[in-house]
């Protein structure tokens, strides 16, 4: 064996050690990448059946306490967008996770399948969430810039109405997805069976799919995201103000006169300023909370291969499932906001319990 030929050999070998070692390293990525997706996986579908619960007992706390006070009322429909967004994750997680199997051999497309029967739903409430959340946001500064107007002019009956449209505008363009989707049942001889088929079709629907696709991946979550973080940085300004005058006024009262207004003016202060802690609570949480799905929305659009059927798909759904993991996490924390920040709501969810106030 002469010099050229050993070194044909060596280099031979090396290239494909290096070969091995690298698809070791390529492989044992795709294997942490799989197994930190399934532990989001389950971790997403712990929160969704905490916020089922949560959300429950929201609800009742909120029927008992009574609806005299309108905000009330948006926490109740914020509830009821939560209840939905939970069910529908802890479903669809549960679906891939663990009845997947049952359906093998029935259904042709796991990912669309789950996505008609959940994902479509989940995306309308957590959008309905979003907007509930900026009107409750706007709602409050009205009542910190105009109290005696705000006090008249959003009723519990405005209120009411206003709910209503949210429920309506926002979850209803929803079944514009479906638009250009079609279901078949086909014999598959290789299983010896019919299976459910479905597949999207290029007709002049696909334009209807397009707009949904684009109210809520685009102007439901930044239209709604850029109002509930301007409307928080306003009240966290008045917040800091009214602050600074219970400072000013505390103890420079002359007369009985003089101190009985401004014990009057701090009560009401108050109890402004506890809603508003309430809320600006809620609206902080949704921001960050909201944040990661928003921004991965917004590379998905930018960059093809940053998708399902992309080089980066590992990478895309890793990255959805942590957001949505965030995103869930907005349907549960309001249990702990209103308990840690509303002492009526508090006593009324221990009497739940049957524990007594003490």
């Amino acid at each position: 064996m002469d010099f050229n030929d050993s070194y044909e050999m060596s280099t031979s070998n090396q290239w494909n050690q290096g070969f091995v070692s690298s698809s070791s390293a390529a492989l044992r990525t795709v294997l942490i990448i799989l197994a930190v997706r399934r532990g989001i996986a389950w971790s997403l579908a712990l929160s969704g059946c905490t916020g089922l619960v949560g959300n429950i007992l929201i609800l009742r706390v909120f029927i008992k306490l009574g609806f005299s006070n309108s905000i009330h009322i948006c926490y109740v429909a914020l509830a009821v967008s939560d209840l939905v967004c939970s069910l529908t994750s802890t479903y669809s997680v549960l679906y891939n996770q663990a009845f997947r199997v049952f359906f093998e051999s029935f259904v042709d497309d796991h990912s669309h399948f789950v996505n008609l029967t959940g994902g479509t739903a989940n995306l309308a409430f957590s959008r309905t969430t979003a907007l509930l959340t900026a009107w409750i946001s706007l709602e409050r500064c009205l009542y910190v810039m105009f109290p005696l107007k705000a006090r008249t002019m959003i009723t519990s009956r405005v209120t009411k109405s206003v709910v209503l449209i949210i429920f309506l505008i926002v979850p209803l363009p929803a079944m514009l997805i479906y638009a250009g989707f079609n279901i078949e049942w086909t014999f598959d001889p290789e299983r010896n069976h019919t299976v459910l088929h479905l597949f999207y079709e290029d007709n002049e629907l696909n334009a209807l799919n397009r707009f949904a696709v684009l109210l809520y991946g685009g102007f439901y979550p930044v239209f709604s995201w850029v109002s509930v973080t301007l409307c928080t940085m306003f009240l966290v300004i008045k917040l800091r103000q009214s602050a600074r005058w219970r400072e000013r006024n505390t103890g420079t009262s002359n007369s009985a006169g003089q101190a009985g207004q401004v014990d009057q003016r701090a009560k009401r202060n108050a109890q402004t300023n506890r809603v508003t802690k309430t809320v600006v609570t809620l609206a902080s949480l949704f921001t960050v909370l909201s944040l990661p799905l928003s921004v991965n929305i917004i590379v998905t659009s930018a960059f093809r291969e940053y998708s399902t059927s992309g080089s980066l798909r590992l990478v895309f759904l890793l990255n959805s499932l942590i957001a949505l993991f965030f995103s869930q996490l907005n349907s549960v924390v309001n249990i702990f906001v209103f308990s840690a920040t509303m002492p009526n709501f508090r006593i009324a969810l221990l009497e739940l319990f049957g524990k007594k106030r003490m």
